[in-house]
């Protein structure tokens, strides 16, 4: 008996990434032609477009903040002890921008709004007003679907650019106010490191984090089954699947623009 619960145990834990992979992916493909169909609500995607960024902004200023004096705490003593308190600016600022907004906008927005949309989707879905949608002649994945993955599109890149400035200026305070560094050199040094392909790559990244999160989040939400405890391990396995996503397309995309793969962007 306990071989075979470690057996099943395994084998989920190589069935269910691959299975949440597929959905997905046909979710993706299901949303795209959609988009285009113009059989989706204007109003809805102003909403969800609320949701994600209005309603997500105080957290991702708040968080963004101490993450820009944390990396000074951890940048500015060993700069300044080896004579290199020239470049504490322009490193801090190349972390922010190209990893550390990015992420933190689209884990944040995994963790809140991911995790929300699924378990609205799901809690639709067990008490059939899918199944209500579909008798009115309504498609549920372009009414649903469509407004929630544009909304993750368009503003999550937005909530990044917020990030980047209140991180910065959380550097700022502790590199400059507290520390002692001066201003002209900080400023100097982050338009010295900082490239135009950092500020782009960090865009595109940021797009693709919002379509991951809102596209894993509809598919999660629609696959949902089981009453309210499946409803739950949707919204678990949302969260999971759209992390694990984030931090792949993370690595890609920085191999690509800044690791010289492909020609990157220049």
């Amino acid at each position: 008996m306990l071989l075979r619960r470690a057996v099943s145990g395994v084998g989920l834990l190589v069935v269910e990434p691959l299975l949440a992979v597929g959905r997905v992916s046909l979710h993706t493909a299901s949303v795209f032609p959609r988009i285009f169909s113009g059989d989706w609500e204007f109003d809805e995607l102003v909403g969800q477009m609320r949701e994600f960024g209005v309603s997500s902004l105080p957290m991702i200023l708040m968080v963004s903040f101490f993450m820009g004096m944390v990396v000074a705490v951890n940048t500015v003593g060993s700069f300044i002890r080896f004579g290199a308190e020239n470049y504490v600016g322009g490193i801090g600022a190349l972390t922010m921008v190209r990893e550390l907004s990015p992420l933190l906008s689209g884990i944040l927005i995994a963790g809140r709004i991911g995790s929300a949309m699924t378990a609205e989707i799901g809690s639709m879905k067990i008490t059939e007003q899918i199944d209500a949608l579909l008798t009115f002649g309504i498609d549920p994945v372009a009414y649903i679907g469509v407004p929630r993955v544009l909304a993750g599109i368009l503003m999550v890149p937005l909530l990044n650019i917020f990030s980047v400035v209140m991180g910065m200026i959380g550097e700022y305070v502790m590199a400059v106010m507290y520390s002692g560094i001066a201003s002209g050199v900080f400023h100097a040094s982050v338009a010295d490191f900082l490239e135009f392909k950092d500020v782009w790559g960090s865009l595109i990244k940021s797009v693709v984090f919002g379509f991951i999160v809102s596209v894993v989040g509809c598919a999660e939400g629609f696959a949902s089954s089981g009453g309210a405890r499946g409803v739950g391990y949707r919204t678990t396995m949302s969260v999971v699947v759209s992390i694990n996503l984030i931090l792949f397309m993370d690595y890609i995309i920085s191999l690509w623009i800044w690791g010289g793969v492909w020609g990157g962007i220049y």
